[in-house]
């Protein structure tokens, strides 16, 4: 019996796939989860670069002597919705009822905690006013207090929790109200602006696109009037193409109601193929929440220029290098000590004369990136280790999900790790003659995740490609670079708004 009927094969023409192309990921889904094997955590001088002061004012230097003769871009996903930021006031909101007990009766229970201090912190929100203006509008006052703090938090979801992220409110700046979306803006600024314009690209779903880009157009053409600055936002989707398929427990396709095959979203992944549409020598990438008041906004973009100066010393010596192989001028004792101490790519020391050349073209003849790493503060999330394929150690970055938890071993050195991930990268996308890469060609298709779902209460499967800055980039030349702390202020609760970084009095 066949595995697809015309029916099938019609849908998975529609999305850009082949029938063999959905069939491997039925085979992907048999073979279960391929762990990564762990060597050891990337820690400072063993992976990690700390660099001096010195270090990082050439480097600062180096890249504002550079961006102005560069294409420069921000790539930001910013598909999501708000509505994990306020999942425990969805909780609250789902099992409380003032028939049966006190808003005070239910704050003393446990595991409230999130929601005393939404409630504590309501007039500091950024969005407080505009709620608070819709209730007086409803007649809704703050007495009973009780009262209103309920209705507060039904219109802040009914607001804001179907709606992108990037379009929450995240700071007020004396009545000014700024979103996620205009502080990428306002921060880029300071770090992409090339021959005074800057170019930022997000990756939205494409219900929300006719919204974000009418949100856009006058903040854009503001901002622009402010400045003197020309701004270009780019906007592209997830490609249907990378959406993957859903099976039952037994691997079995999965049907809807209409007897059709199930596809969903092939996670954050699938961006590796709008990343490789961009013809950009340098791009930055970071999370449509990882942004901070605007006071802050230089001393962070401080650190962005240094991981792009190091970037680009490390590609110009790449480069040299490799131009020295084609001309075979290139000197093996001082290829050794760039390739050991720069690259960490030790192993190749070992390969005879024509072998050594050989693989060292090889591996300088790749994409790169510096990745900024912030000490490790107990944040859940991916961090930098050595990782080991086939008896050598590559860095890499890893995610819980990409590491066997039941094996003692690999879970003490992903539990040892002393660096976080917060998504900090600068990347280089074209090669010594000028070309672009085929990202595609340097990613890891073992590196995929297989998660347990639910769809209308049966359990499914559902597959993720390799993470773009996982598995997609396993194959790129990879520098890790310790950055401040306070690079680092993500938004994934409301609360987190109350925070240093996004407070504003």
């Amino acid at each position: 019996m066949p595995l697809f009927n015309n029916d099938d094969l019609d849908l998975i023409e529609q999305k850009g796939l082949t029938p063999e192309e959905v069939a491997n990921q039925i085979d992907i889904f048999k073979k279960g989860n391929q762990y990564v094997r762990l060597e050891s955590a990337a820690t400072l001088n063993k992976g990690i670069l700390k660099l001096s002061s010195e270090e990082q004012q050439t480097l600062k230097q180096k890249y504002d002597l550079a961006v102005d003769n560069l294409k420069v871009a921000k790539f930001t996903p910013a598909s999501g919705m708000a509505t994990r930021m306020f999942k425990f006031l969805y909780f609250f909101q789902k099992e409380f009822d003032a028939n049966k007990e006190s808003l005070n009766a239910y704050l003393n229970k446990k595991k409230t905690h999130k929601l005393r201090e939404f409630i504590a912190g309501i007039e500091i929100f950024p969005f407080f006013k505009e709620i608070d203006d819709e209730l007086q509008k409803k007649e809704i006052r703050k007495t009973p207090l009780n009262k209103y703090r309920i209705a507060f938090i039904n219109l802040v979801l009914e607001r804001f929790g179907g709606i992108p992220k990037g379009l929450v409110p995240f700071h007020n700046y004396q009545g000014e109200v700024v979103t996620a979306f205009e502080e990428q803006i306002h921060e880029s600024l300071h770090y992409i602006k090339s021959r005074q314009s800057i170019k930022l690209h997000f990756t939205i779903a494409p219900e929300n696109a006719t919204m974000i880009k009418e949100f856009f157009e006058p903040i854009v053409s503001k901002i622009s009037k402010q400045t003197n600055v020309v701004i270009e936002i780019e906007y592209s989707h997830q490609h249907s193409k990378t959406d993957t398929l859903a099976v039952d427990e037994n691997n079995n396709p999965v049907r809807n109601d209409q007897s059709q095959l199930v596809f969903r979203n092939g996670g954050h992944g699938s961006l590796l193929h709008n990343l490789n549409e961009l013809d950009e020598d340098i791009v930055f990438i970071k999370n449509i929440d990882n942004v901070s008041k605007k006071d802050w906004h230089e001393k962070r973009s401080l650190h962005k220029k240094i991981l792009a100066g190091k970037l680009l010393f490390v590609q110009e010596e790449c480069f040299e290098w490799l131009l020295k192989i084609d001309d075979k001028s290139a000197n093996r004792k001082e290829l050794e000590i760039f390739i050991k101490e720069e690259l960490n790519l030790s192993h190749l020391l070992e390969s005879s004369d024509q072998q050594f050349f050989e693989a060292c073209k090889k591996a300088l003849h790749r994409p790169i990136r510096v990745c900024g790493m912030v000490k490790n503060e107990g944040e859940p999330g991916g961090g930098p280790f050595w990782v080991n394929k086939k008896g050598i150690n590559f860095l890499q970055i890893v995610e819980s999900a990409q590491v066997d938890i039941k094996n003692k071993k690999q879970k003490n050195i992903f539990k040892s790790g002393s660096h976080f991930n917060p998504v900090d990268l600068v990347c280089g996308l074209k090669d010594y003659t000028g070309q672009k890469f085929d990202l595609t060609q340097f990613s890891d298709p073992n590196a995929y995740f297989i998660s347990n779902k639910s769809m209308r209460g049966t359990p499914v499967k559902a597959l993720e490609h390799p993470g773009l800055w996982n598995g997609s980039m396993s194959l790129w030349t990879t520098i890790f670079v310790e950055v401040p702390i306070f690079t680092f202020t993500p938004v994934k609760s409301s609360n987190e708004l109350l925070r240093p970084g996004h407070q504003v009095y």
